[in-house]
């Protein structure tokens, strides 16, 4: 079983709690981002469910899953023609933000929709790509057949 959906605009990585008077605090750009993940895959489970039945569809979140993430940059303007070939055909790969915190911010903004714990993911693959036509987060969940 599987969903797919695609996260348009610019890639995030999970920002770091700012703490006061001993509280952590999530920025708000993060918290943005992770609704907008969640908003997608809400609509992705919506489809899953009409295709394969409501209580299906909660009773799959509680399975093991495993998920893709390929974050997709824009390649800088200020690349030389070269270096842009270069992008564009994997030699060179994007910087910032850290996979880690890119997979980290897409979980999160899915966990209690697609799964419902993060502990239920147990593999998680991220890459990040240069592309001249689009950028976002493409996410492929798949989970296993129990």
């Amino acid at each position: 079983m599987k969903i797919s959906f695609f996260v348009p605009g610019k890639p995030r990585g999970k920002g770091r709690p700012r703490f006061f008077k001993g509280h952590a605090v999530t920025d708000p750009k993060t918290r943005e981002y992770e609704t907008l993940v969640g908003d997608r895959a809400q609509a992705a489970m919506n489809d899953l469910a009409r295709c394969i039945g409501l209580k299906e569809a909660d009773a799959i979140i509680d399975n093991p899953c495993d998920v893709d993430v390929i974050a997709f940059f824009a390649v800088p303007k200020s690349y030389s023609k070269v270096k842009r070939e270069c992008a564009l055909n994997q030699v060179l790969k994007p910087n910032k933000p850290d996979a880690d915190n890119i997979a980290k911010i897409v979980l999160d903004g899915m966990n209690g929709i697609a799964f419902s714990d993060d502990a239920r993911v147990w593999r998680v693959v991220c890459e990040k790509r240069y592309s001249d036509t689009i950028e976002g987060v493409q996410v492929n969940v798949y989970w296993e057949e129990v």
